[in-house]
């Protein structure tokens, strides 16, 4: 049996096991999640729609916590068995495993940063379940140039805030 095969068995519902397609998945308890992703990408990337409610799902699911250490609210998993899953993530749709990049990236650099360092307050948001992520480009911008961006400043400190 061929991927293609396995992708046209994820789109017809038929005999499919996720568990075993995303294995490390399934131990996180999002193989579901990534067969409903792999149904949807090609049709969601076609009409250029956005991934947010899959997104969303992952998140509620705890992905974004997946390298926090267990005492900071995350499951503690090692940098390999990240990489596993986004392998798996990108598997099942490319798009929502690219969104999720700079926030794996992020979280790493926090993880590894001095103790002291700014970007270690973003962990407890991190735990609670918050996304952080770049905005180089979004799906509704009308013309290739277009660098209109909003940015605030949270008023708890001197800090750049996108939400």
């Amino acid at each position: 049996m061929t991927a293609l095969d396995d992708l046209i068995r994820i789109a017809a519902d038929e005999g499919f096991d996720p568990a075993r397609r995303w294995p490390v998945a399934a131990d996180f308890g999002v193989a579901h999640i990534l067969s409903d992703l792999a149904r949807q990408a090609a049709h969601r990337d076609a009409m250029r729609e956005s991934p947010a409610d899959d997104v969303r799902r992952l998140q509620q699911a705890g992905v974004p916590a997946l390298r926090l250490p267990t005492e900071l609210g995350g499951r503690g998993i090692p940098l390999t068995q990240l990489f596993a899953f986004a392998a798996e993530l990108a598997d099942a749709d490319p798009s929502v495993a690219h969104a999720l990049r700079n926030h794996f990236w992020f979280v790493e650099q926090a993880l590894r940063s001095a103790p002291d360092s700014p970007r270690r307050a973003y962990l407890a948001r991190v735990a609670d379940g918050d996304l952080i992520g770049g905005s180089f480009g979004e799906l509704h911008t009308s013309k290739a140039g277009n660098t209109e961006v909003t940015l605030r400043q949270a008023l708890r400190s001197s800090s750049w805030d996108s939400r």
